[in-house]
This record gives C-alpha cells, structure tokens and sequence, in this order.
C-alpha cells in the first residue's frame, strides 16, 4: 500500500494523543450525538488510515467519538478487547488469528498493508552481513566472532515483527538456533536499542526503519518485507462481534472511513 510520506505520517503521530484527549470538544456544537468506539492502536506507519481520518476530522463529521488509546503491542491490545476495553483495533493480523483460536469474538473487516517489516541491521553485524553469501552463515560468524548469538530486537510473541522473524529464521534461511538471541519488546525500546548499539538488528516497521537510518549512519536494511514472507499479512482494523451486533451503523461507517482514508493515502504518496 502506497503511504504519505514519513514527515506527514509523523506530524500526525505526534498530535494523535492530542486529537484523541480534545475530539469531544472539537465537536461541532449543533452535530447529533455521536456514537462512541473505544479504539486501540499502535503508533507505527501501518496504522495510517486511522491517523488520517481522525487527523482530517472524518470520524466527527461522520457522527462517530473515536476514544483512541495507544498500546505498546498487539497481544496487549487484544486483552483489551478481550476484556471489553475496546470495541475496535488497528493491530497486526498475527494477534488476530491467536485471539480467535482462543475464541475471543473478533473479526477482521478492513486490511491496512501487506508487507510491512523488513530486517534492520547496524554495525559491524550490518557490514559483515552484506558480505556474506548467506544469513545463517552471517549469524554464525557473528558468534564465533563475538561469543556470543547476535541479538535480534522485535515486538512481543504473537506480533507480527516476531511472528514474520521467527519464520524467516527458521524457514527461510534455516539460522542456528544457538547463533541468535531474539528480544521481544515494545516499540519504542526496539528504537533505542538500535539507536544504542544494544542489539544488532531489528525486525520491525517504519517510522522507525526510517529513523534508525537517518540517526545511524551504519544502520541499513538487511532483509526487506518482500523476502522475509511474501505477501506476509500485516495490520488490519478489527472489530468485537458483539460490536458490530450492538452498534452495526457506527462499525460500518468506520470501516467506509478506512476505505476513504486508504484512497487518501494512496493519492498522497
């Protein structure tokens, strides 16, 4: 999926908690009562259309009162859902398909993007790995260089950064379990662990391969979406059944939002 570009998607990520504390009060005074969704979200690039249709003020004008909070990670969000916190989430489609096999009433009812992380390295590990005829041969050098695995920074288990890491590790370039270390954090710590020279790589999506590679002059990218899974799901906006049962008009135009704000953001890449 095209998206806007990194300096607008970011402006937009910095005022999303202030959109989300004053969107009540920005409301028109003479607007019918709106219908409220509690919606989650993480504050990564892939949730685009959420930021786009609360930041052009789609969502009021429509009559729905989005009450947005931010989550660290998919799994902790799909608790919330569990627990009835939320009604909605823009959240990746691998803690999705767990919840629904522990039977957790979700559905998905619009795709965000496909193909959204890519393997970041740094360093040395990044130099060396350009080097080498292939990954796992790249991993088992690190160690027996170092003596130690090379440590891999990603979302939590269950996310789909570690789902689509896990994979690609094991499937794909058949890495020695023994020469790497994965670190299942949150979004921001993944940043500055890169940023820090604590781990040698991340499996994760922009804004922060963006960032890393700005701020890291030895940063680079190792392995992009398409070659780590291809067509590999990624975001999507999920919604409770019992949500959809309750409230099937203000689910339906939040999902005609979506669609709009996809176009958007295709026209402005």
């Amino acid at each position: 999926m095209s998206i806007l570009s990194l300096r607008r998607i970011l402006a937009g990520l910095a005022g999303l908690a202030t959109l989300a504390g004053f969107a009540l009060a920005a409301l028109p005074r003479t607007m019918p009562r709106a219908e409220t969704l509690q919606v989650g979200y993480i504050p990564i690039i892939p949730m685009t259309q959420l930021f786009v249709l609360a930041g052009e003020g789609w969502a009021g004008k429509a009559g729905l009162n989005l009450q947005m909070t931010s989550f660290a990670s998919g799994p902790a969000m799909v608790q919330a859902l569990a627990s009835g916190q939320l009604d909605a989430a823009y959240v990746g489609i691998g803690p999705v398909l767990v919840a629904r096999t522990k039977g957790i009433d979700l559905k998905v009812v619009a795709a965000n993007v496909v193909e959204p992380v890519a393997l970041i390295g740094r360093g040395t590990f990044a130099a060396d790995f350009a080097k080498t005829p292939t990954p796992a041969e790249a991993f088992r050098r690190f160690r027996t260089t170092t003596g130690r695995p090379a440590r891999v920074a990603t979302l939590p288990p269950g996310s789909v950064p570690d789902t689509v890491l896990r994979y690609w590790l094991a499937e794909v370039t058949h890495v020695a379990p023994q020469d790497v270390e994965i670190l299942g954090i949150g979004e921001d710590q993944v940043q500055q662990a890169l940023l820090a020279g604590a781990v040698e790589a991340a499996m994760i999506q922009e804004p922060i391969l963006t960032i890393v590679q700005q701020r890291e002059p030895s940063a680079r990218i190792l392995a992009p979406g398409g070659t780590l899974l291809p067509g590999q799901p990624g975001a999507v906006l999920t919604v409770r059944e019992r949500t959809i049962r309750d409230h099937p008009d203000a689910v339906a135009k939040l999902v005609a939002l979506h669609v709009r704000a996809t176009a958007f953001a295709r026209a402005e890449k």
